[in-house]
């Protein structure tokens, strides 16, 4: 069998509608935006064997995953051209596309990094109570705070778990959401990101803005970048008039300043890598340069252990310690 050895977080079919006349996307690193380069849709927004995992029978499987994610893709050129053409997207059609945005927020590094974080935070936490139960080997002279510098990495495939994880968390965002296709008619292009699917409460000032936090039953836009002229637009009944629409299903975005503002949010949600059809992008990129969606942990004391909160929030990246399959011998 075939040995699928690049996998695609970000589609490849998805990133040809953001290149520029000569098939190419200019890519902004985040880190350092200021050094743009320019790149085939084939040739970035991968990590070789990101879906692989252990099999029970001892093999690693590099396309189960991979494969299987690649028949939600098929389906994406079909759907950007009814979005251009105006076509309703109801029902099935509809469906595939909630499907694909939904995908794309699960499987992506900046939720599986987070993931990732999460597990090993609930690692240490357990680690603490134990100490404090007096289970664990006493710490050595001098450093009894070990606990404290202690670094603890999770195998890349327990993420995978994740995935699942995610999704049903998007089910439940996408059922409280009306959608509509938004042609964007001014001169700005939209940019993308390798994070593309964005959500944030409408209701807070923009600074205050954090990715992902919404309250129970209150106000959520959506933004999901399609092309650099197309958005897909979700939100909440109340907010319905903060866009034009000239039918249930379509409308228009006509103000450079709204297209700015979707631009910075698509920008600040963003984890690595920002894509462009342009290269004087780099002053609306670079103040958010230290700026990534991540996952902030805190332990809080409860009857019989401790319990690992998460919460997203805009901040700079941690550095994530590479994992070592030998540490599991």
């Amino acid at each position: 069998m075939y040995e699928k050895r690049k996998h695609h977080f970000v589609p490849v079919t998805y990133l040809k509608g953001f290149t520029a006349v000569e098939g190419s996307l200019h890519v902004y690193r985040k880190a350092d935006p200021t050094k743009p380069f320019v790149c085939k849709p084939e040739n970035i927004g991968f990590t070789n064997y990101y879906y692989g995992f252990d099999k029970v029978d001892g093999t690693f499987d590099t396309n189960s995953l991979e494969d299987a994610f690649q028949l939600v893709e098929d389906n994406w050129p079909a759907t950007l051209a009814a979005a251009r053409n105006r076509s309703e997207l109801l029902g099935n059609d509809l469906a595939r596309l909630l499907e694909y945005i939904a995908l794309q927020r699960a499987r992506v590094p900046a939720t599986r990094d987070s993931y990732e974080r999460f597990e090993a935070a609930g690692i240490l936490a357990t680690a603490r109570q134990l100490h404090a139960q007096g289970k664990l080997p006493p710490m050595p002279d001098g450093r009894e705070d070990i606990l404290d510098d202690l670094e603890i990495t999770v195998s890349p495939q327990s993420s995978l778990r994740g995935i699942a994880v995610v999704l049903e968390a998007c089910e439940k965002v996408f059922n409280s959401l009306n959608f509509g296709i938004l042609r964007n008619e001014t001169e700005v292009p939209l940019l993308t990101s390798d994070n593309p699917v964005i959500w944030f409460d409408p209701s807070m000032e923009e600074d205050l803005v954090q990715p992902y936090r919404v309250a129970q039953n209150g106000p959520i836009d959506l933004f999901f970048p399609m092309a650099p002229d197309l958005l897909l637009y979700g939100w909440n009944p109340r907010h319905a008039e903060e866009f034009l629409f000239d039918g249930v299903r379509h409308g228009a975005l006509t103000d450079p300043d709204r297209i700015a503002f979707v631009n910075r949010m698509i920008v600040r949600f963003g984890y690595h890598t920002v894509f462009s059809t342009s290269a004087s992008d780099a002053p609306q990129i670079a103040p958010y340069a230290t700026m990534s969606p991540t996952l902030s942990t805190a332990e809080v004391p409860v009857i019989g252990g401790r319990l690992v909160v998460g919460t997203m929030t805009f901040g700079p990246m941690p550095q994530k310690t590479k994992w070592k399959p030998e540490d599991t011998s």
